[in-house]
């Protein structure tokens, strides 16, 4: 077992009975984190700092990275952490985790990031948003409760004004509609992570997600976060969705995408 495992069953074993929805500070490596749900710190940190989801290899100067769904900023410290002199432009819509994320950056001394208190959408206008109070929050399904109008800009704007080395999509079901518009502008970037949900109901459209990319010359590897083991029998929805994957793509180095 190694030591990231430890410190992660460490950080259960100290934090982990910590009612939901509770805020609470929590010390972990160097830092000091305002947590405003404690059990949506510790999926995130697993994800991010044992499993590695957003490490990609970077040896062409300092990367520019774009943040879509920073929440409280555990993505960002890791960023920082492996490319200490990228430029990070960060992207969290929900009011309330927005000023915890800018708090978390300003007391752990973070500089070199840009953050918007802003959705990430497929065009500039004002969104209903649900606000959750951890991870979950997004833009109003048509069932979702605590809405919030949030300013919301397009993801074709962002990716045109400034090219990323790296982009990161969490953004709990809008990357969809985010993508479209952004056909011809995928492939200024080497590298994306996009969270795709998939809401009962609703058309999936992970086919048109993938294609997009293959056609602008990416490969993809997927993760699901959670299995349905017979899925013909029925799915355990979770927050209105059937399944979640963890969709990496990439520009092949030998032209073969």
């Amino acid at each position: 077992m190694n030591r990231g495992v430890l410190y992660y069953l460490w950080l259960i074993l100290r934090y982990g009975r910590t009612p939901r929805f509770i805020q609470c500070t929590v010390r972990v490596r160097t830092w000091t984190l305002t947590v405003p749900d404690v059990a949506s710190f510790l999926s995130a940190y697993r994800e991010i700092f044992v499993e590695g989801i957003y490490a990609f290899p970077w040896e062409r100067g300092n990367p520019v990275i774009l943040d879509c769904g920073a929440n409280i900023g555990l993505s960002i410290l890791y960023l920082n952490k492996n490319h200490p002199d990228a430029v990070i432009v960060a992207y969290e819509a929900d009011p309330v985790i927005y000023q915890v994320l800018s708090r978390n950056i300003a007391v752990n001394g973070i500089t070199n990031v840009e953050l918007h208190n802003q959705a990430v959408w497929s065009s500039s206008t004002t969104i209903e948003f649900s606000v959750q109070g951890a991870d979950g929050g997004r833009i109003n399904t048509g069932t979702d409760n605590n809405i919030v109008a949030v300013p919301a800009v397009p993801l074709s704007s962002i990716i045109t004004d400034r090219q990323y080395d790296f982009v990161k999509l969490d953004i709990e079901g809008a990357e969809t509609d985010a993508l479209k518009g952004c056909d011809d502008l995928l492939s200024r970037s080497s590298y994306f992570f996009v969270e795709f949900h998939s809401f009962i109901h609703r058309k999936q459209q992970l086919g048109w997600i993938i294609d997009v990319f293959e056609r602008s010359g990416f490969r993809v590897h997927v993760h699901p976060p959670f299995i349905a083991k017979k899925p013909f029998f029925g799915i355990k929805g979770e927050y209105g969705m059937d399944m979640q994957l963890n969709l990496f793509f990439w520009k092949d180095r030998h032209g073969t995408a």
